[in-house]
């Protein structure tokens, strides 16, 4: 398999929580229909005041058909 779909799981967040190896990007569900969901953080800053602004966004990456080898 492509390491590129390489899901990583780590076990010293309670409960475990899963990763993508690239930017480790956190994984919040995955369906065998070939969606696959992360969590991710998003910093914006706006023009008026001098203040950031953190966003957590839980989105859809990629879509992927899912098929066995077998």
């Amino acid at each position: 398999m492509n390491r590129s779909f390489l899901i990583t799981c780590n076990r010293t967040y309670d409960p475990p929580l899963s990763f993508l190896p690239t930017g480790n990007i956190n994984v919040t569900d995955i369906w065998l229909s070939g969606e696959l969901r992360v969590y991710a953080q998003v910093a914006c800053k706006r023009l008026l005041q001098p203040k950031w602004w953190k966003l957590y966004v839980i989105s859809t990456l990629i879509d992927v058909t899912m098929k066995s080898n077998l």
